[in-house]
């Protein structure tokens, strides 16, 4: 469960280039719901889900997951509640490492580490096993470097190191813009099958409406640092882009085109 209130943070305060980021934005998700998060450019998207992540720290508000105030508490005191996958496929794995060893460190997260061996070999039938569900043959390459991976490959591991232990929260920051249209599909296709199988809550930055519409079972639209709407269920049901900018007219009484959100 994640219960954001009243978040306010302004980057650059007190300077020419002071920029209100997030102004007052409130948003409760509730255990096990997948919300999909769309705006325009400089809506606050990211600066959210770096807030819940704990890689800013906003001037005001509370943070709560999983019925604990997170809201002063630096990344790495979260890490075994909030799990992550970037944007950039490189940002969420280290590419001089091997698969082994990535999902080595993904399996501790949020665990002290010591200066004993990082690869059990107790783990390695596990890496297997997760691994073998993407079809991709890397189960058989647990001793290859990140680095020679694609794109699509290594977000899908990235997905599976976000997953490997239980967390409260799966963040998922645009993490199919990147890729081409048939590996986005594969990945997001992963990505809804991960979050029914272990029942995960999770929250999904998108740059496409469309997409925003079609996964999950809730979607919200941010603009300037506020949600300008929260909509789930039956009123969700069948609608289209058009519906989405209709919304967002009638709520702000301002015009935006879809590209401006795409882009987003």
């Amino acid at each position: 469960m994640i219960s954001a209130s009243d978040l306010k943070l302004t980057f650059g305060k007190g300077t020419p280039l002071e920029n209100p980021a997030l102004r007052g934005m409130s948003l409760t998700v509730n255990q096990g719901e997948f919300v999909t998060v769309i705006g325009s450019n400089g809506a606050g998207k990211s600066t959210f889900l770096n807030a819940l992540a704990g890689e800013v720290m906003v001037d005001s508000g509370t943070i709560i997951v999983d019925n604990q105030d997170v809201t002063k508490l630096p990344t790495h005191k979260r890490a075994h509640r909030v799990a992550r996958v970037f944007q950039d496929p490189l940002a969420g794995t280290c590419e001089g490492l091997t698969i082994e060893e990535n999902l080595a460190l993904a399996i501790k997260r949020g665990q002290r580490r010591g200066l004993g061996a990082a690869v059990k070999a107790r783990y390695l039938d596990q890496f297997r096993s997760s691994l073998s569900t993407l079809k991709l043959g890397l189960e058989n390459r647990l001793g290859d470097k990140m680095g020679l991976l694609s794109g699509g490959q290594r977000q899908a591991v990235s997905l599976l190191m976000a997953s490997l232990t239980p967390s409260a929260i799966l963040l998922l920051d645009e993490h199919t813009a990147a890729l081409d249209p048939k590996t986005a599909d594969f990945v997001l296709e992963l990505t809804q099958n991960i979050i029914a199988e272990q029942k995960l809550t999770a929250l999904m930055v998108t740059h496409s409406m469309k997409q925003a519409l079609e996964v999950g079972s809730r979607t919200v639209m941010l603009h300037q640092g506020q949600v300008v709407f929260d909509i789930a269920g039956p009123e969700r049901e069948g609608l289209e882009v058009k519906d989405l900018l209709g919304l967002f007219e009638k709520q702000r009484g301002l015009e935006i085109d879809d590209d401006s959100l795409l882009l987003g």
